[in-house]
């Protein structure tokens, strides 16, 4: 995947108690521009609940204006996610692109986070290839 020009990745805690929030980052490192990006991530909603969806600072590069529209839908176990940014350059480079907010309701020896659907689109509208990353693994001891 080192030649994709859209690569993600996770960075956060592997491990996490009932009862206590986590945070997890996902990172986008872009070799072209990006106009904006739709995302599905889905997680067990049986040992997390998503509290909440903080955008990071990858669509916001050279001060542009960016949006993000988020959906969280606890009970599916999913939060469906659109970020655009409004600059002529686009977005490109390295940097956070989301940060997922969750609580640890129960006990998991081993739960995902993981993206299912991912929809990078370039300056010109045209869809870029990327693979998802590889799910983010949490520990939830009990």
């Amino acid at each position: 995947a080192a030649d994709s020009p859209f690569v993600l990745s996770w960075q956060g805690p592997a491990q996490a108690r009932p009862g206590e929030k986590l945070s997890v980052t996902l990172n986008a490192q872009a070799q072209q521009p990006l106009n904006s990006l739709g995302l599905l991530v889905s997680f067990d909603s049986s040992v997390l609940k998503a509290v909440d969806v903080v955008e990071g600072g990858f669509f916001k590069q050279g001060n542009t204006q960016s949006s993000l529209n988020k959906t969280i839908d606890q009970a599916g176990g999913q939060i469906l996610l659109d970020i655009s940014g409004s600059g002529p350059e686009g977005a490109g480079g390295t940097g956070g692109l989301i940060t997922l907010v969750f609580e640890a309701i129960a006990a998991s020896p081993k739960t995902q986070i993981a993206v299912g659907r991912l929809a990078p689109v370039g300056l010109d509208g045209e869809p870029l290839t990327a693979a998802p990353p590889v799910p983010h693994v949490i520990e939830v001891a009990p």
